[in-house]
């Protein structure tokens, strides 16, 4: 079995090693999608560390203050807590609690919870390798999507539920994105074209927009004259299974 988890560890760090560079666990997926009557899913983690960890597992609403003590969803990982050995591969299981949390979510629209992967390195130094200088405690967060069963529409096209325009915003213009669908749309890398030129827009942390709503993005550099139409943009799309699906569109004027 042991050929078996050496493999498995392998196929996951390929998978996911550019979303994870930072941290020492990988996950088989980067986002994981709970239906309303679906009573669990799972997940297979690896601990890419050459040291042993503890993990501390907890779902909640993305407050940058959540702790395992104060987190509240209608979703429970488990194992809460476990350690893994160097390149030791572990399941977790999300639990749907069905519980009156997940009953006061919205019907009409799809929900966004975070999975914390929360690794703990040992505190003995002689565990460690000799050039392992400092080896941190990180948090690792995937989205957990819950989608009702009373949604209408599909996520497969939620690009033609997109609009996108530039607004003004001071001395300067923003792209604002207004969400159409009743999922949410998580963005890559998005790039406006006028004019023969080009605008790369600001890699943020978290580029999505949530459902029925809009959020405006900013322009790498600042742009203060409104480009000679026509206005395109360029973007990329994450899918249910985290792929990255390049888009082209025409922005509203």
């Amino acid at each position: 079995m042991a050929w078996r988890a050496s493999l498995l560890l392998a196929a996951l760090t390929v998978l996911v090693l550019p979303a994870r560079v930072y941290a020492g666990i990988v996950a088989s997926s980067t986002r994981l999608i709970m239906t309303q009557q679906q009573p669990s899913l799972s997940v297979i983690l690896a601990n890419t560390n050459d040291y042993p960890i503890m993990v501390q597992t907890w779902i909640d609403d993305g407050s940058p203050d959540s702790t395992p003590e104060k987190a509240s969803a209608p979703f429970i990982p488990l194992p809460a807590v476990f350690r893994m050995q160097p390149g030791a591969v572990q399941g977790l299981r999300v639990i749907n609690k069905q519980d009156e949390r997940l009953r006061a979510l919205p019907a009409d629209r799809e929900s966004v919870f975070w999975l914390n992967l929360y690794e703990i390195p040992p505190k003995n130094p002689k565990i460690l390798r000799a050039d392992v200088h400092v080896a941190m405690a990180m948090n690792t967060q995937m989205k957990v999507f819950y989608r009702p069963v009373s949604l209408v529409g599909a996520p497969d096209n939620i690009i033609d539920k997109l609009q996108f325009s530039l607004i003004k915003n001071g001395d300067h213009y923003s792209l604002r994105c207004h969400n159409k669908s009743a999922f949410h749309a998580s963005f890559g890398q998005m790039t406006l074209v006028a004019g023969g030129a080009r605008y790369p827009l600001v890699q943020e942390m978290d580029m999505m927009t949530a459902p029925f709503s809009q959020r405006d993005y900013q322009i790498n550099s600042p742009l203060n004259v409104l480009p000679v139409a026509p206005i395109s943009l360029e973007l990329v799309l994450f899918d249910d299974d985290g792929a990255a699906r390049k888009s082209i569109v025409a922005l509203s004027q």
